[in-house]
């Protein structure tokens, strides 16, 4: 994806379609899907459409998810990596979300779901399935606390019910410790190596104890605390589970640095509290996945966590 500005000549609304800003490309190719900030807002460009006005002008109109104000500079997401930039000598903690974020839990997810689908003769394609998990599984994760086995054991269930059939008790069980076979991102296990050699590293994740542990096993690294929310009794975005994680943690809170992928799971609750923050933005601008929609601004934004650690250890 390629980097871009665009100065926001006028906005108007479009029925039926939102907002859209007017005005002229300085730099760069936009395409739809775009991730962009404008005053340290984050957006994504939904359409483009170039307009004629009887002069030679090239106008452009962008279509967008956030609304911006004329004379705003619109920037495309390979600027964000500077956008509030951050002293990293500040922090000698880094605490990272897993599932997402080091874990590819979007493979892993489809990958246990498919077959169940398959045998009961089900199909739809894999973002509407992600955001059926997605919206099962923070509707359990909000109630009373139960397990992360029997979170995606009932999520598999809710997916069930909106598709029109019934999963097996064994298809829910064996879908509930799926996490065992979700894979590590390409370039998890080296980006904490190298991140080691400078910070002390934690976990903060939505799971339990021992489905973490197997997870671990293909990171590669030991990190110096781990906080479940078997342990915390509870899930993100609950802050609770952050102020559990500052009471173990050895580190003053405002010396550690959060790094993750979900704006809904971490960012939300993270910036409330005053931490500074990082997007590992996996999907790269494109919207949906198996994280509800939430709005937040993360001081830095990396596409992968190895673009990520060479900033963090330079």
């Amino acid at each position: 994806m390629s980097a871009w500005e665009f100065d926001v000549h006028e906005v108007f609304t479009v029925t039926g379609r939102g907002e859209f800003a007017l005005g002229l490309i300085r730099d760069g190719t936009i395409q739809i899907g775009d991730a962009f900030t404008a005053h340290g807002r984050l957006g994504h460009v939904t359409a483009i459409e170039s307009v004629y006005r009887g002069d030679r002008t090239p106008w452009v109109a962008v279509g967008t998810d956030i609304a911006v104000a004329t004379g705003d500079v619109m920037r495309g997401r390979d600027w964000m990596e500077s956008v509030g930039d951050i002293d990293f000598g500040a922090f000698d903690a880094l605490t990272f979300d897993c599932y997402g974020t080091l874990i590819d839990w979007e493979t892993g997810i489809l990958s246990a779901l498919r077959p169940v689908l398959e045998r009961h003769g089900a199909s739809r394609d894999d973002d509407t399935l992600l955001e059926l998990f997605a919206h099962h599984e923070a509707a359990l994760e909000a109630g009373p606390y139960r397990s992360y086995k029997a979170v995606l054991a009932g999520a598999l269930k809710g997916i069930g019910t909106d598709l029109h059939f019934e999963p097996t008790q064994q298809e829910q069980d064996a879908f509930g410790v799926s996490v065992n076979d979700w894979p590590a991102f390409e370039d998890s296990a080296a980006a904490l190596a190298q991140l080691k050699q400078r910070f002390k590293l934690g976990v903060i994740t939505n799971c339990d104890d021992d489905l973490f542990a197997a997870s671990n096993a293909k990171l590669g690294t030991t990190f110096d605390w781990v906080i479940t929310a078997q342990q915390a009794e509870g899930y993100k975005p609950r802050i609770e589970n952050f102020e559990y994680a500052f009471a173990h943690i050895d580190v003053p809170r405002e010396r550690i640095l959060h790094v993750a992928q979900s704006l809904f799971h971490d960012h939300v609750p993270a910036k409330a509290l005053g931490m500074t923050t990082v997007w590992i933005d996996r999907r790269q601008g494109r919207e949906g996945g198996a994280t509800p929609p939430a709005a937040a601004v993360p001081d830095m934004t990396f596409p992968d966590l190895q673009s990520f650690a060479d900033r963090a250890t330079a």
